[in-house]
């Protein structure tokens, strides 16, 4: 969400400046470049400078362009800088080869670390397409209206911009090997701006009645699911009580809006019955998918956000002071998060070279149960297990090791 703030307040930023409303614009253009790179790193940049390079083939648009990246506020710029040098500096060429490479590089090549999870070129565009339909196709359709020339001119030279934010990003994302669904965020409030412009001119009533009908039908299944999940008949599964009264009450409360959104479609006419009804529906669809994502998703049932919660607590409670603390095997962000410390995992062979640290303290290994096994198996009293915590119902295993010698 920081990032998609940062990306919105840049655009809207060029969008005074085009209107004739400069003043404290061309800073807050930077500003918003800056804070995106500090929030996500490459991908706001993609998103602000993909769309600046669509716009200067406008001649609408190439001297508002031109003003904004030749004013004197890239100095903003070493905001970004300065933290990575420092971000470098504290972790080392440890955190350079073992964070920011594998998540830059390794992640748009679809190389070395991320080399499973690579995916096909352009997979982002149909994930667009598909995750947000109807809408992501009412958008298609307005850029596509907007760039042939299908509107009026006045019209269609203030879409210039909300289109080429959404497309130009997304064509470039398209074109790494690690197309991560939560680039589409910065996307969505163009492609938002994009559909209420074309529906704001299509007959009212083609679209009011089944959009009125399609939010009836909505909220009747939202009631009805709501009593299922009370009932514990759906669905089914190991869901904590709490979890399903949580599931069951957030249905009830985004059928209560959409019903909301459908007596206003219904007794408003003109443009505000589809804008009322389409604020409910999206605070609606927001409200669930955090629901389901705290409740019902696979991370939130598995628990292992929990587990890892406690696990940490743990192992801050055994570090002292003078302890080195070092990760083995696959240790995923959540852990890393918790204990403050980003480092690249030592592999067995790595470890068996270590010594206990200068300061006359210990060396800690946190590991999964692969690596656990793996520093177990080639000396298996090098090492003593001081916590030993599941991660998750899937029988898997966090352990803190301690070096004897």
């Amino acid at each position: 969400m920081v990032l998609t703030l940062a990306t919105t307040a840049s655009l809207f930023a060029l969008h005074r400046l085009e209107a004739g409303r400069p003043r404290g614009m061309a800073g807050l253009f930077w500003l918003g470049v800056s804070l995106s790179i500090l929030a996500k790193g490459p991908p706001g940049p993609i998103v602000v400078f993909g769309a600046l390079l669509v716009l200067a083939l406008s001649g609408t648009w190439r001297g508002t362009v031109a003003s904004a990246v030749k004013s004197g506020w890239w100095w903003l710029l070493a905001l970004p800088i300065a933290w990575f040098v420092l971000a470098i500096r504290h972790g080392g060429p440890e955190y350079l080869e073992g964070t920011v490479l594998p998540e830059v590089v390794d992640r748009a090549l679809g190389t070395g670390s991320r080399a499973e999870k690579a995916q096909p070129y352009g997979v982002l565009p149909l994930l667009f397409a598909v995750r947000f339909a109807p809408w992501s196709l009412v958008a298609i359709l307005a850029g596509v209206q907007t760039w042939r020339g299908r509107r009026d001119p006045e019209e269609r030279g203030g879409l210039h911009l909300v289109s080429a934010w959404t497309f130009a990003g997304l064509a470039i994302f398209s074109l790494s090997r690690g197309q991560r669904e939560d680039y589409l965020l910065p996307l969505l409030p163009a492609a938002s701006l994009l559909t209420s412009a074309f529906l704001g001119t299509r007959s009212e009533e083609l679209l009011v009645k089944p959009w009125r009908l399609l939010l009836a039908l909505a909220a009747g299944a939202g009631l009805v699911l709501a009593a299922l999940s009370a009932l514990e008949l759906f669905p089914r599964g190991d869901i904590s009580g709490p979890g399903r009264l949580g599931w069951s009450l957030s249905l009830l409360a985004a059928s209560a809006l959409v019903a909301a959104g459908a007596a206003a479609a219904r007794h408003r006419g003109g443009g505000r019955a589809v804008l009322s009804s389409l604020l409910a529906a999206a605070a609606a669809g927001s409200l669930l998918m955090l629901a389901y994502f705290h409740t019902l998703s696979p991370e939130a049932r598995s628990r292992r956000g929990r587990d890892l919660e406690v696990f940490a607590a743990l192992v801050e409670a055994e570090r002292r002071e003078g302890d080195d603390l070092r990760y083995s095997g696959v240790v995923g962000n959540g852990i890393r998060f918790l204990l403050g410390l980003d480092l690249p995992p030592w592999s067995a062979e790595e470890i068996e070279t270590r010594v206990r640290p200068l300061a006359g303290g210990r060396l800690l290994v946190i590991a999964d149960s692969m690596a656990m096994k793996a520093l177990l198996g080639a000396k298996p009293d090098r090492f003593r297990v001081i916590v030993d915590h599941r991660h998750g119902r899937d029988d898997e295993r966090l352990y803190l090791l301690e070096s004897r010698g």
